[in-house]
């Protein structure tokens, strides 16, 4: 019995014995799945994820739970597309009948997993070998294990939630164990419309997506990486053992892939590196052939269907595959608490020191806005009093770059609202939150473990910022109602001194040509009046689901237009 074989076992249950009317009987399941009443989705969902656990702590003969599972599947997609549809566009967090739904999910992608382990073990008891003429069927459990283990993965990223204990382990565990009988590129006839035919291209698919960090991906943005990881998975090529500047994976272990390795894992021989050369090069050459101006790219998995995305989404990935040590920046130790405000609108009403955003027009800038003149109540925040989490977020170690952070479960519930792309506010504790000196920074990543712990990557924008009131232009003179919007000062000298930002909400116009800019008295430069200013081209420097990042001319050019102007 190889070492391959015996790495099976550790994620299979005990089992027993069927009993009478056992779940895996032929006839008793095609009478139990004409039954089922899949309008009632929550229900049905409920009863086949019960009828796999059933399976799966049952004893079976070989093959035979492979037909029973093949069965199931195709009732168990169906519920997980109706499911899916129900959840898709909700905002997180989910209402509780729809986040058990969403857990129904990832319980019917793990049970169906674990069956399909379970066949492909039993088929090849009690010695590991493929038995003669059986190599298909073999391939075929193997191919579902991986496909529902890969599509468990993706649940838990669309959550930010690190995988369940187990999830990985299974993962390496059936790819290895194929690859040791060279059943591992054995395809199977899934259609054209199949990018990932053999269980080599979705073992390869998940390690890619891993690699791609999806936790720095907001919820819009995921499937868009999820079907480009998906068709650029064969361009990938995997190395035996560690191979000098290419990640690498434990195969023996449960660790997800792109974290460093443990000083128990070093030297393992059940190592394998990812190198992603082939699939830069053709990504590079994708981008290269494009007009100028082009915003999205078409890739194309071979003989496969193509996939048309973004480019600042693949160039996002391009970066988290590609070396990183030219990009890393000396890590310092932290431990300290800090104090947080999440998203624009808070941030907003700290840096205003508590005002709203009417109060902080009239009282900061000496503006009187007409009812006809305010924006709809949705678009500005509610009324309610600024949240701020004291002390709740805990450095874990920070560079020149940004912090990461960890808060722990139960924190605060407004946590939970976080979004990958959100604005941050970040502060030494303070008295009270109107004496904070605020720093500023964009929440790049975010994943949350079984504990409930959140750990969230933040960029830093700049260490000192203002609040100000912003508006387009573009529509005419009168241009439209006033904004929320955060001056920030460059954290690069060669930027230029001064405020050399900007952060508006995403409801600005996507390139804006021309905005004015209501500016209060600033707190660290008094002897500069407060008035209004015109820009002209500010440029685009990012754009999150949550706010639009804005370069602004050197103050000295607003300053000659604002003169200009008046």
């Amino acid at each position: 019995m190889s070492e391959a074989y015996r790495q099976l076992v550790r994620t299979i249950p005990e089992r027993h014995a069927p009993p009478a009317g056992a779940a895996l009987d032929p006839r008793a399941l095609r009478n139990w799945l004409a039954g089922l009443p899949l309008a009632s989705v929550a229900s049905t969902s409920r009863q086949v994820v019960e009828r796999l656990q059933q399976m799966n702590q049952q004893r079976a003969a070989a093959l035979e739970r492979l037909d029973a599972l093949e069965a199931i599947r195709p009732v168990a997609q169906q519920l997980i597309d109706m499911i899916e549809q129900q959840t898709a566009a909700a905002a997180l967090p989910l209402q509780p009948q729809r986040a058990e739904l969403a857990a129904r999910v990832e319980e019917i992608h793990q049970a169906l997993a674990l069956g399909y382990l379970e066949a492909l073990y039993d088929a090849c008891a009690p010695a590991g070998t493929v038995p003669m003429l059986k190599g298909g069927r073999v391939a075929l459990a193997g191919l579902r294990a991986l496909q529902h283990g890969g599509e468990r993965l993706q649940r838990a990223y669309a959550a930010y939630r690190v995988p369940a204990s187990g999830a990985w382990q299974l993962m390496h565990g059936v790819h290895r164990f194929l690859a040791s009988v060279k059943l591992d590129e054995r395809g199977a006839d899934e259609g054209a419309h199949v990018a990932l035919r053999s269980p080599r291209l979705v073992y390869q698919h998940a390690l890619l997506l891993a690699l791609a960090n999806p936790y720095r991906y907001s919820r819009r943005e995921l499937p868009a990486v999820v079907a480009l990881t998906r068709a650029l998975a064969s361009y990938c090529d995997l190395r035996d053992g560690e191979v000098e500047g290419l990640r690498t994976v434990d195969m023996l272990g449960d660790r997800e892939p792109g974290h460093a390795a443990d000083d128990g894992e070093r030297g393992r021989q059940a190592r394998i590196a990812i190198d992603p050369a082939r699939l830069l090069a053709y990504v590079e050459s994708c981008i290269v052939a494009l007009p100028p101006g082009a915003h999205r790219v078409a890739l194309r998995a071979p003989a496969g269907p193509s996939v048309e995305v973004d480019i600042d989404v693949v160039r996002r990935m391009v970066v988290s595959l590609a070396d990183s040590s030219a990009r890393d920046h000396a890590r310092m130790p932290g431990g300290q608490p800090l104090d947080a405000v999440i998203g624009l609108h808070d941030l907003h009403r700290a840096l205003a020191g508590g005002l709203d955003f009417d109060s902080f027009l009239q009282d900061a800038l000496g503006i009187a806005v007409a009812s006809h003149d305010r924006p709809a109540a949705w678009t500005q925040g509610g009324a309610d009093l600024l949240r701020v989490l004291p002390g709740a977020a805990r450095v874990l170690d920070q560079s020149a770059a940004g912090y990461r952070l960890c808060w722990n479960h139960g924190a605060d519930s407004d946590l939970v609202r976080m979004k990958v792309g959100d604005a941050i506010g970040l502060s030494l504790p303070a008295p009270a939150a109107d004496q904070a000196d605020w720093m500023v920074g964009v929440v790049r990543w975010m994943r949350i473990d079984d504990g409930g712990r959140v750990e969230a990557g933040v960029e830093l924008l700049a260490r000192r910022a203002l609040p100000v009131a912003v508006r387009s232009l573009d529509g005419g003179a009168q241009g439209r109602p006033p904004l929320r919007g955060i001056l920030l000062e460059s954290l690069q000298p060669e930027h230029g001194s001064g405020y050399t930002s900007l952060l508006t909400p995403v409801l600005l116009d996507r390139a804006p040509e021309r905005l004015e800019l209501s500016v209060p008295t600033d707190p660290w430069a008094w002897w500069i009046p407060a008035g209004t200013r015109q820009v002209h081209g500010p440029g685009v420097i990012d754009r999150t689901g949550s706010h639009l990042h804005l370069a602004l001319p050197p103050a000295e050019a607003v300053e000659q237009e604002t003169s200009a102007a008046a």
